[in-house]
């Protein structure tokens, strides 16, 4: 059977490399299903994998940094393809295409809904796929009267939408049918009236020969009478025939109905007809195979508070109102605008350009032409405007490459607005405090000044060698500093001289810092309270809007004192030089920098700070914008700057401690997410410890984590063999799955109440903090060989005395409601402690301190 069906042919490399790999993957995993070959040998199927894919395919394998072990597995040799083929994408362009796409004039819902579902593949949108393509329809859709149609459908889903869209798609075409079948039947008909008609008209001119003039006469004007009558009483196909395609404006209308009639061509100049229909040898002169087609922002009446409206001065003698608008790409003048104006030696010229509104809108061109403008406080400036067909409500619009010109705008680096912010008051506050956010900031009224043992020794460290290759990255980078004040040159001995460590950015730049191993051991440090993860997350329940500020060069926006500064000396191959801020590596760095922020911001309600990122959180827009514009004005009075690409400003959901933080509760960060997911399974005790370590991070999201990881766990331990066998790869992927469907948490509310839930199996304790009946946070507890063995009673009170601790600073001084599958827990919990073994009398002693009330929910 393997050798009668015909193997898929070699895979190609021209055109789509990865639409071809999918097809061709898809073809040879039915290739290998029809002969079985999925039943053989690992070894034989990886060698008709390699025989069909194809010589040049082969030589690329060839190129591939595979292991040897790697080489024997058939799912390696395919993924390591499937990685040459498929680069990741691009997210955001991936969306922006999405987003962009509108059903064509000459293209079938079908076809424009796959293509829809092709592009959010793409995409990344996970569960918000449907909702996101239903959307995409509703958008782009060319028919008027079906969108409407869906806009006022209740509860509109994509299964919903898609139905009524093939509905209406079905019937449009049903009746055009009928509708060609009534024309067929007309035009037979006509022809067949026509036929008669030129009977009538040889017989009657037959008998206009052999007749006198009076009869001729009599019967001419007879037959006239009746040929007119007949053409005044016209049938429905005689209006089609006249409704064919005009020779002057190229459309279908009425007699005298022309659109073209005293308009001006833009080729020849002659009237009464469209420059499209011109008939001038000299036309094809003036084609030009280029055509530009640019995005238009608005088109709308101009009375909006909020449009950036300016008066401009045109040609020297006329003003007119426009609006400056960075959404469109070139300057739109309206026919009747340019009309009003009466300007003289203005001409309309030829144009290729089309128009294109927000949601696919074509806009009717008529040409383009030169204005000389005059801004105020500004020079004049010759514009070129492309005009518009007539609209009533249509602004002047002064596009983004004119205003760039004018330099009324201004490239800046990207700060993150969310779509349900409050733009104005965003901008406005942004643009109040704009030097926030530009240079390198140093911190008013605060120095630092290194405090060092009594028993410290100064060091002075060589010179390290640097690759020859960086020699110019470096000596760039330690002028930029010493242009910034950041460092400053020594030419005086100094009794401290560390050396320094280069690392490459990830924008392919490079860092210097310095290497003040020695220097740490004799450092006094602060030994200040950093605030936790549950702290900065425990008052922050009813916020609805976000921010956080991300300190730009933090460290280097500290100052330090005349005598740190010769301490923190470096040595390099172009020298020496003294730190004047504090640089990165000093053990104290982050108390110190916690420390000033928390002075400069800790005051301010709805502010949280963790070290260098500050977050500013309100229940509603006006709550974050008052928050926001106190921490940027203190700020700015301290000199602290920050980062723009770093910052995302009022947004439903931000990036805070490596989790994301929403309206609706805490989520796991996806980037987090992914990188646990696209792990590997270990090769080793090192790098299974890595994955638990990263599971361990994120352990808040997932239930009786403990128990789930035992296997894992087990393999880790020092008297234990490695063997990664078919259990420990189920929990490996178990793991990842329940990653990816964690929940979302909700925020601590003090003013609620909290119940805690815990559960003992026989390897681990499990408990979850719930308010309102959700999870606030998930934790579990590996069972010790000795706590294996207790009793199933103990160990669910032990359970409760884990679940407490745990969860110390939200349920002290709070009534808690405690959950548990344990029947017998109820009732045990009940006794007078002294009548408790032993065992259980200390673990009951530990939540003497708790106002806990124990109660059986079934499992």
């Amino acid at each position: 059977m393997e050798t009668s069906m015909k193997a898929p042919p070699p895979l190609s490399f021209d055109g789509n490399v990865k639409e071809n790999w999918l097809k061709w993957k898809q073809r040879f995993d039915l290739y290998m299903e029809a002969t079985e070959l999925d039943t053989k040998p690992e070894a034989r199927r990886i060698a008709v994998f390699l025989h069909t894919i194809g010589e040049e395919a082969l030589e690329k394998y060839n190129t591939f940094n595979l292991s040897a072990d790697d080489k024997k597995k058939f799912d390696a040799v395919a993924a390591a393809f499937e990685n040459y083929c498929t680069p990741k994408a691009n997210e955001t362009v991936e969306r922006h295409v999405f987003f962009t796409r509108v059903q064509q004039s000459d293209e079938n819902f079908t076809n424009y809904l796959t293509d829809l579902k092709k592009l959010s593949a793409t995409c990344g949108f996970d569960h918000l796929r449907d909702g996101l393509i239903k959307d995409r329809i509703v958008c782009g859709i060319r028919d008027t009267e079906l969108k409407n149609c869906l806009l006022r459908e209740e509860d509109l889903n994509l299964e919903k939408c898609i139905k009524i869209c093939r509905a209406v798609e079905l019937t449009e075409i049903q009746t055009k049918t009928i509708g060609d079948e009534a024309k067929v039947h007309a035009v037979k008909k006509s022809e067949k009236h026509a036929a008669t008609g030129n009977s009538r008209k040889q017989t009657s001119s037959g008998a206009r020969g052999n007749n006198s003039g009076g009869s001729d006469k009599a019967r001419s004007s007879g037959a006239g009478s009746k040929a007119s009558g007949g053409a005044g009483r016209s049938s429905p196909s005689s209006s089609n025939q006249q409704r064919t395609s005009c020779q002057r404006c190229g459309r279908q209308h009425t007699y005298r109905q022309c659109p073209a009639y005293g308009k001006e061509c833009n080729i020849c100049k002659r009237k009464n007809h469209f420059a499209k229909m011109c008939r001038s040898k000299n036309s094809s002169e003036h084609r030009d195979d280029k055509v530009d087609s640019l995005y238009v922002g608005s088109l709308n009446s101009s009375n909006n508070e909020f449009d950036w409206m300016e008066n401009t001065t045109v040609n020297n003698s006329r003003k007119i109102e426009v609006k400056l608008d960075s959404g469109t790409r070139c300057n739109v003048l309206p026919s009747y605008k340019l009309k009003n104006l009466k300007l003289k030696n203005v001409k309309i010229e030829k144009t290729n350009v089309k128009l294109t509104a927000y949601g696919g809108q074509r806009i009717n061109v008529v040409g383009k032409c030169r204005l000389n403008c005059k801004f105020v406080n500004r020079e004049n400036v010759d514009l070129e405007f492309v005009v518009t067909e007539n609209t009533d409500d249509q602004p002047v619009i002064i596009g983004l490459p004119s205003l760039m010109q004018l330099n009324t705008v201004q490239r800046v680096h990207n700060i993150k607005a969310s779509e349900n912010s409050n733009n104005l008051t965003v901008e406005k506050i942004l643009n109040k405090h704009k030097k926030v956010f530009e240079g390198i900031g140093c911190v008013t009224n605060f120095e630092y000044d290194i405090q060092l043992k009594e028993d410290a020794k100064p060091t002075i460290a060589a010179c390290r060698k640097i690759p020859i290759a960086l020699n110019d990255q470096v000596k760039k980078e330690l002028d930029k500093m010493e242009k910034d004040g950041i460092i400053k040159k020594v030419t005086e001995p100094t009794d401290w001289v560390h050396p320094i460590v280069i690392s490459k950015k990830k924008n392919g730049q490079i860092r210097i810092c310095i290497d003040p191993t020695e220097f740490n051991k004799f450092v006094k440090r602060y030994h200040r309270k950093i605030p936790t993860f549950d702290e900065l997350s425990s008052d922050i329940a009813g916020s609805k809007v976000f921010s956080v500020l991300d300190a730009d060069r933090a460290l280097h926006q500290i100052k330090l004192s005349e005598r740190s500064s010769y301490m923190m000396t470096i040595i390099t191959p172009f020298g020496r030089y003294r730190y004047l801020r504090m640089p990165f590596g000093i053990n104290s760095a982050t108390e110190v920098f916690q420390d000033c922020f928390e002075e400069i911001f800790g005051n301010i309600e709805g502010v949280d700070i963790y070290v260098d990122d500050v977050r500013v959180r309100g229940r509603n827009q006006k709550e974050h914008d008052l928050r926001l514009e106190k921490v940027l004005e203190r700020a700015e009075q301290r000199n602290v700057k920050f980062k723009f690409d770093k910052c995302k400003i009022s947004s439903s959901e931000v990036k805070y401690m490596g989790h994301v933080f929403t309206e609706q509760g805490i989520k796991l960060d996806t980037d987090r997410v992914k990188s646990i997911v696209d792990m590997k399974p270990p090769k080793d005790k090192k790098e299974l410890e890595t994955f638990l370590g990263m599971i361990t991070y994120v352990s808040r999201f997932i239930p009786s984590l403990a128990t789930k990881n035992a296997v894992l766990r087990e393999l880790t331990k020092k008297n234990v063999q490695w063997n990664w066998d078919e259990n420990a790869n189920k929990a490996f992927t178990e793991l990842k799955e329940i990653l990816c469907k964690a929940p979302v948490l909700q925020y601590y509310d003090v003013n609620e109440p909290v119940v805690l839930s815990v559960d003992a199996s026989k390897s681990g304790l499990g408990a979850v903090l719930l308010q309102n009946g959700l999870p606030v946070a998930y934790a579990s507890k590996a069972l010790t060989q000795t706590e294996q063995r207790y009793a199933q009673i103990e160990k669910e009170v032990l359970a409760i005395a884990f679940g407490c601790i745990k969860f110390d600073q939200q349920i002290y001084g709070k009534e808690i409601l405690v959950e548990s599958d344990h029947k017998p827990l109820e009732a045990n919990l009940k006794k007078c402690i002294n009548d408790c073994p032993a065992r259980l009398q200390s673990i009951r002693l530990r939540l003497k301190r708790y106002n806990l009330t124990v109660k059986y929910k079934p499992g």
